[in-house]
């Protein structure tokens, strides 16, 4: 009886072993599978950092628009809304009111000419901008002009260049400045000395009727508040 259950024994140790080939071949080729779908899953898979083909990226550059800016133009009858006032290096102060604006030379004469002139105005009519065009300029100011002193006195200056029409103007003198004033109504000249300095002082008033009260009585102010120092 033993005999035979050794050969029993033999038969199913072999069958035991014929099963654990093959389990060993199961568990190889399903190993294998596994490689196989993890070696095309990282085929198919987009690597880091990388675009897809279906995804296009633009390399133009976009421009913002900027907003845009008005310029406004300034015309020569612009005027100033507020008032100023003018500290001259060559020793006066000249203050304007509101509406007036602080400008260059208006008024040549043969004083101006040498001198270094600065002026109060006020322009109501500018002029045409096409040359062939005829207008009027109406315009009103104070135009102060000054040279330095050539070492002769205010009153032989006077008699040397208006000579006996020297009597048209009005002389006055206040704290050592001579003064020499001629009031022609709408315009007036007058010739000021101080110590280091002669000036020419013009007034003129060109404005239409309605408004010539006004522009001769801001002028009468510039002047009264026109100082030399």
């Amino acid at each position: 009886m033993f005999r035979h259950l050794h050969h029993r024994g033999e038969a199913q140790d072999a069958s035991s072993k014929r099963f654990a080939y093959r389990g060993q071949w199961v568990v190889v080729l399903f190993a294998l599978g596994m490689a196989l779908s993890a070696c095309a899953a990282r085929e198919s898979a987009p690597e880091s950092g990388s675009t897809s083909a279906d995804i296009t990226t633009p390399t133009e550059s976009v421009s913002t628009p900027q907003s845009a800016v008005t310029a406004t133009p300034v015309t020569e009858a612009t005027s100033p809304s507020t008032s100023g006032t003018i500290q001259h290096v060559t020793g006066f102060t000249l203050s304007y009111p509101q509406g007036w604006h602080e400008t260059g030379i208006v008024i040549s004469t043969e004083f101006a000419a040498e001198a270094e002139c600065v002026a109060a105005l006020i322009v109501d009519q500018a002029p045409p901008t096409d040359p062939a065009q005829a207008g009027f300029v109406l315009q009103s100011g104070v135009q102060v002009c000054a040279k330095l002193l050539d070492g002769e006195s205010l009153d032989t200056y006077m008699k040397s260049v208006y000579g006996t029409a020297i009597s048209e103007f009005a002389r006055s003198e206040s704290d050592g400045i001579v003064e020499y004033r001629r009031d022609g109504g709408l315009e007036s000249h007058a010739f000021v000395q101080t110590d280091s300095f002669r000036y020419q002082v013009t007034t003129f008033v060109t404005a239409d009727p309605d408004l010539e009260k006004e522009r001769l009585a801001q002028v009468r102010q510039i002047l009264a508040n026109l100082t030399f120092w």
